[in-house]
Formats: structure tokens, C-alpha cells, sequence
């Protein structure tokens, strides 16, 4: 993942396309925002029990926009697609890495250091100065990059599909709680950015892509942020195997009404 970023955005990015970057960026992170302001209230209508309160909002806050989000974009709207899914994901991480990961520490953790260690950010960025610099890569470079781009798509969802595979449902009482995070992330998100950009009338290919990414099912990572952080990690896995499931029905059918 980090050198197809790193070679989409290296070889993609126009000045044109930077100048759409910053809107991007904004509503990459303003969506996961969106989310940490209204979860509150879902916890309080649902009555969420306390031990799954901070799972349950980081679930809604982060969609698997990097993973599945990139190389999709690119598949769908290709190279430019792909660029603009690598902008939205940025937003994301800056959310995630800071307001998510205190929401899902119960507001015990301070620190960074996630969000700089964070391969894909620096991919990105590097990708960012290699196309402003102008740098074009040699053959010898330039096709073994390629090939690794191509890959990327079969094997993130290779690699998703063994990770949602490898999670044993059991009888639990999660269930209400599991479908409002469904509902969040697959309809009510992607619908709330679909009426905004409708009333706006932005019907350009990263307005798509935005909207694409925006109905992404919870990140495969959150069991793995859920465990390291204390939290309800069973809860995080039993979300994530169920949106990216029913994601193979709600992502095909809004590509379908709205993306075409």
C-alpha cells in the first residue's frame, strides 16, 4: 500500500489536482469529525453499555478508506480516482490518529507518535515532492512500481478477506448496537454527503470518490487499535465483519444510483 500511494501520487499529481487536494483533505477529515460530534448521542439513545462506549464511536468514526478506499477509487475512476482517494484518506488519519485514537482510549492517550509512524502518511507526502519536483522515474523504476500498484487491490481484499474470515461470531448482545454502526457507516454517512454534494451540485469525479469513500465499512485496523488501546476489540471485529460483508451490496448499489 505505501508504494502504490507513493506511485500514484507521484506520477498523478497535477497542479490541477493539487489544487483540488486541500477541499479533499478537509472533507476527508471533517466526515470522521462529523461522527465523533454525533456518536454521543447515539450512545445515549441506545443506551451503549460503558465497556463498548469507545469502540462503538471509533467504529463509526473510521471507514476502511485506505485499504479498500484507494485501490477501488483507482479501479473505478483510475489514476485520478486514485489520487483523490489518497487525499480523503489523509483527512481521515489526521482524525483518527488524534481525536479517534483518545476517543477509543477513553481520552487516557495524548500522543502522536501513531499518526508519525504512520507509512501511508509519509508515502503520500513523498509522493506529493517527488510530483511537484517534477522527478520522472526511469523504466528500470518505474515498471516494478507499476507492477506493485496493480497488485494492491487483489491483495488488500486477499488480505481482508482472511482477517473478516478468521472472526468467530458468538451469541453476545451486541446486536442493536452492531446495526447502528452498519446503518451509520453504509447508509446514513454516505447518504448525508450525497443530499450535500446534491444540493451543491457537485457532480465532478473527486465529489464521487468522496462519497465512495465515505460509505467504506469499518477499518479491518480497528480491532487491532481496539486491543492495543484496551477497548472492546470483539465488538470492533464483529463491526467490521459485518459492514464490509453487507459493503458488498450497499457499495455496488451506490456506485450504481449516484457514482455513474
Amino acid at each position: 500500500m505505501p508504494f502504490y500511494i507513493f506511485y500514484t501520487t507521484a506520477t498523478n499529481s497535477t497542479l490541477t489536482l493539487l489544487t483540488k487536494a486541500p477541499i479533499i483533505v478537509l472533507i476527508g477529515a471533517a466526515v470522521p469529525f462529523f461522527a465523533f460530534m454525533i456518536t454521543p448521542l447515539l450512545v445515549k439513545v441506545l443506551k451503549v453499555p460503558l465497556q463498548q462506549q469507545s469502540v462503538f464511536r471509533f467504529c463509526i468514526m473510521y471507514g476502511n478508506t485506505a485499504f479498500l478506499g484507494i485501490p477501488i477509487s483507482g479501479f473505478l475512476f483510475g489514476s485520478e480516482g486514485a489520487f483523490f482517494a489518497v487525499m480523503y484518506n489523509f483527512g481521515v488519519m489526521l482524525v483518527i490518529f488524534s481525536i479517534g485514537i483518545w476517543v477509543l482510549s477513553s481520552g487516557n492517550s495524548k500522543s502522536i507518535r501513531s499518526l508519525l509512524q504512520n507509512p501511508i502518511l509519509w508515502s503520500m507526502l513523498a509522493g506529493i515532492v517527488f510530483a511537484v519536483l517534477g522527478v520522472h522515474f526511469p523504466q528500470w523504476i518505474d515498471q516494478p512500481l507499476a507492477t506493485i500498484s496493480n497488485l494492491t487491490l487483489p491483495i488488500a481484499l486477499l488480505v481482508a478477506g482472511a482477517q473478516i474470515g478468521s472472526i468467530r461470531l458468538e451469541k453476545n448482545g451486541y446486536t442493536p448496537h452492531i446495526i447502528a454502526v452498519t446503518l451509520s457507516r453504509l447508509v446514513f454517512i454516505p447518504g448525508l454527503l450525497i443530499l450535500i454534494f446534491s444540493l451543491l451540485a457537485w457532480h465532478n469525479p473527486e465529489h464521487k470518490v468522496m462519497i465512495l469513500q465515505a460509505a467504506m465499512p469499518v477499518g479491518i485496523s480497528s480491532t487491532i487499535f481496539a486491543k492495543n488501546y484496551g477497548a472492546d476489540a470483539d465488538f470492533s471485529a464483529i463491526a467490521t465483519l459485518w459492514t464490509t460483508v453487507l459493503a458488498l451490496i450497499s457499495l455496488p448499489l451506490i456506485t450504481w444510483l449516484f457514482l455513474n
